[in-house]
């Protein structure tokens, strides 16, 4: 039987208030789809939010309130989502136009050694909002990889990505596996002596896959945290690479990385054949 992992409640709450990219409203709606006890949460979110917007006899700082609805009319509106089917032909098409390239990976990194979220800015940019990446499994065809979904420890990873925003975004993109590894998946990092910065995330409205693919020859079996950081200024691997063990959580990479969307989902390696994904 398949384990569900329950988003945090920071996580619905920002459900809620459509503050999450596209493909995570996504996982948590088909989350939500299996979970009763985070679908009770949700409502009892929605029903504060209704409740607060109830008209009533209360006092209130007329100046603060006008800021906030300035604030509220310089959001931009969501994107339309298009069907999930269009959104993987669409990435499977991209990497057959620029041919999709796998390398292997032996280098790895081990941890034991060792807002621009501007919500209700006048430009109304947003990292969470504006750019999507959702991490891909790389077999017969690109498929999205979902938390608590089992893998093998050779398959082939990569990501498709999309900015609506108008300024470029920057990701870094590794896998913690459980003897604390880590793994790249992008930027291309296979020297020590190498210090690659985050991939840029140009603007565009169509999904598009980066232009290569890893695979790992020493990935541990058991839970493996895939970590995406997204920054508006180029970061460096070695940012993340010179890290301790106990800073690579999503929390401290948060803290770390102020100014970027750091996020996480946290899938299984099964080293047995015939039983992955």
């Amino acid at each position: 039987m398949t384990q569900i992992f329950c988003p945090p409640e920071a996580e619905l709450t920002r459900f809620v208030d459509a503050d999450l990219s596209p493909e995570s409203s996504e996982h948590i709606s088909d989350h939500l789809g299996q979970c009763p006890i985070c679908g009770q949460k949700v409502r009892e979110l929605r029903s504060l939010v209704e409740d607060l917007g109830a008209p009533g006899a209360i006092e209130f700082d007329v100046s603060a309130h006008v800021n906030d609805v300035m604030r509220g009319l310089d959001r931009p509106a969501q994107a339309k989502r298009r069907p999930v089917v269009a959104q993987l032909a669409a990435i499977t098409a991209m990497a057959a136009s620029v041919g999709l390239a796998v390398h292997f990976v032996g280098l790895r990194h081990n941890s034991q050694a060792g807002t621009w979220q501007a919500r209700g800015s006048s430009q109304g940019e947003s990292l969470s909002r504006d750019i999507g990446v959702q991490v891909l499994t790389l077999a017969k065809s690109l498929q999205p990889l979902r938390p608590g979904d089992t893998i093998a420890p050779d398959v082939a990873l990569t990501a498709g990505f999309r900015n609506l925003g108008h300024a470029k975004g920057y990701v870094l993109l590794f896998a913690v596996d459980s003897h604390n590894a880590v793994h790249w998946i992008s930027p291309k990092y296979t020297r020590a002596d190498e210090d690659p910065s985050g991939t840029e995330l140009t603007k565009t409205a169509e999904e598009r896959v980066l232009p290569t693919s890893v695979v790992f020859e020493d990935m541990a079996s058991g839970p493996l945290r895939i970590v995406t950081i997204i920054s508006p200024t180029p970061v460096r691997v070695s940012q993340v690479e010179s890290l301790a063990q106990a800073e690579l959580s999503q929390g401290s990479l948060a803290h770390r990385f102020a100014s970027a969307e750091v996020r996480e989902i946290v899938v299984q390696v099964n080293a047995y054949p015939g039983k992955a994904l």
